[in-house]
């Protein structure tokens, strides 16, 4: 069956994006802010055919429109997540290539993602491996070949079932966003629209710099014991 399914993972939001050292609020509107601009992108990408968020965070679901939402379990993280919703989605249409993009890329293109899907036509499950080490994309033309194994170092232990096609993209489409550093590294690169204005509304760039370099010098003395 042409046209791609794309699920779009989402983590429980008071436990999205801790190491950016931001307050509870903060956070949520920032993981929100990403998870639109990645939603927006895939739904601009012409290959794509249907859009899964799938999440165990019921604001998360409430947040999103009410036809690309899938409320998981959450009982076995986010690789449970993802097998539950593909399984529970693809009873309608068993055959749709399937791909799985992270929800904290918001410097992801539309061409770029198109590039990914085709390179999966007929082919190996493809990755995109992130900057630290992590993945952003999967795909797999044959859907029960689309596995996941995210966590620390996941780009790795993909590597034993996919093809890394990360040289055919852009740097933006390998950054995942889970550090101050990494949100002003994207705001160099280009964020998409919603996650620059929140950027935006939490002083910019330059403020948080300052406060990148705050956390530096509190964890300083840290890193010695």
């Amino acid at each position: 069956m042409s046209g791609w399914r794309i699920l779009i993972p989402v983590k429980q939001l008071k436990l999205a994006k801790t190491r950016t050292g931001l307050n509870a609020d903060e956070r949520k509107s920032l993981s929100l802010a990403m998870l639109r601009d990645v939603l927006a992108a895939v739904k601009q990408t012409r290959e794509v055919a249907e859009v899964i968020i799938c999440t165990s965070d019921p604001q998360v679901r409430d947040a999103c429109p009410e036809d690309t939402s899938w409320l998981t379990s959450g009982r076995g993280g986010l690789n449970s997540d993802i097998a539950e919703t593909l399984a529970a989605v693809s009873m309608d249409a068993p055959g749709r290539p399937s791909a799985v993009v992270v929800a904290d890329l918001p410097c992801l293109r539309p061409d770029d993602l198109g590039t990914v899907l085709s390179l999966a036509v007929r082919q190996p499950p493809v990755l995109v491996s992130s900057c630290d080490g992590g993945t952003t994309i999967l795909a797999a033309w044959q859907p029960h070949r689309l596995k996941t194994q995210f966590g620390e170092g996941s780009a790795r232990e993909h590597t034993r079932c996919y093809r890394d096609v990360s040289s055919h993209i852009g740097i933006g489409n390998r950054l995942d966003i889970d550090t101050l550093e990494a949100l002003l590294r994207g705001h160099l690169v280009g964020l998409g629209p919603r996650t620059q204005n929140c950027l935006m509304s939490l002083g910019g760039p330059h403020r948080l710099m300052d406060r990148r370099e705050h956390q530096r010098l509190a964890g300083g003395p840290k890193s010695h014991e």
